[in-house]
């Protein structure tokens, strides 16, 4: 029954993630088809959560006031990315998990793939289940929704900011 669910949110994670995207047009298969697909982004390096809400299955909520959160992308190959999400949260509130046990803060391999339309993103935890997909809004700006479901379900909307556009270089 766990793995029907976990099937099912992916499934529905995947139609929420196309419908907010947009469906392409023609033109924008057309070019894909003729290898004139836009240029694959350069997503290395650090990216900080500047803005977030995100509610746990305790129901406990975390924003950029109590909690950080931050996506480090170590290697991309063409569209093909693995890096570590990081997240802290403030230990007055309840605890996150990061695949093994409760924490309030963790470092989770992640891998994933960037969309054939060069604005797209999709990232998977492992070992523990957590989905992000996302958009950039701009070369240094990532709009990131995270969802896990079963017993530890969380679930968080995220706007991140690569770490040298932070510090203005």
């Amino acid at each position: 029954m766990r793995r029907f669910w976990q099937i099912f949110i992916g499934a529905l994670f995947g139609m929420l993630c196309l419908t907010s995207a947009g469906l392409a047009d023609a033109s924008e298969i057309t070019s894909v088809r003729t290898n004139r697909a836009p240029p694959i982004p350069n997503v290395l390096g650090l990216w900080t959560a500047v803005k977030h809400d995100a509610i746990y299955w305790h129901r406990d909520t975390t924003s950029e006031h109590t909690g950080r959160f931050s996506l480090e992308f170590e290697s991309q190959n063409g569209p093909l990315v693995e890096g570590v999400v990081h997240w802290d949260n403030d230990p007055e509130k309840g605890p996150g998990h990061d695949g093994a046990s409760e924490t309030h803060r963790a470092y989770q391999p992640m891998i994933g793939t960037l969309g054939y339309d060069g604005e797209t993103l999709h990232l998977v935890q492992h070992p523990d289940g957590g989905y992000l997909s996302g958009r950039f809004l701009n070369t240094d700006t990532l709009e990131i929704i995270y969802a896990e479901d079963g017993p530890h379900a969380v679930v968080g909307r995220f706007i991140l900011i690569r770490q040298n556009a932070l510090r203005g270089q």
